[in-house]
């Protein structure tokens, strides 16, 4: 299971268990209200127990709202870099430049022009996706730097005794 699936259903099982407790205190509030409607208890009894308990819902209230929010807020940001993502390739091959500036603008900051070539620094999380590949070299072709750093080539005299 991804660490995200994880987040999620960790997130959705305590919004289930906030709703759970905002049920209690939905039945605590009508056992109140029929001993207050039996003239079982004072109206300040009442009262106090009845704003207690509103206080508490509201306080699972706010944290499911703010539960919900996050998530809703970062499932949000996702969905838009996945969209313009799928997006860009037809956007750039096109021969629209209005929306190839609007494209252009929304996934970067800072363009420059530098000897000819358009110099693009990415907005996060396009930076990850976009980032530019390096330039090998023979020592670097493996994607790492070779060990051996001595010349390819034998050394002169090596063989001259």
């Amino acid at each position: 299971m991804l660490d995200i699936d994880k987040k999620t259903t960790f997130k959705y099982d305590l919004i289930a268990r906030y709703n759970t407790e905002m049920k209690k205190i939905d039945s605590k509030l009508n056992v109140l209200l029929e001993l207050r409607a039996g003239k079982e208890i004072t109206p300040e009894e009442y009262l106090s127990k009845k704003n207690k308990y509103i206080d508490a819902r509201r306080s699972y209230y706010g944290k499911i709202s703010d539960l919900r929010g996050h998530y809703d807020e970062k499932f949000e940001r996702l969905e838009n870099f996945a969209e313009i993502i799928l997006q860009a390739q037809d956007i750039m091959e096109s021969d629209d430049a209005v929306k190839k500036r609007q494209l252009l603008q929304s996934i970067s900051f800072n363009l420059s022009i530098s000897e000819g070539n358009l110099q693009i620094e990415f907005k996060k999380p396009f930076s990850f996706y976009f980032k530019e590949e390096k330039q090998l070299t023979p020592s670097t072709v493996s994607g790492r730097e070779d060990l051996n750093l001595r010349p390819h080539a034998p050394k002169a005299r090596a063989l001259a005794n």
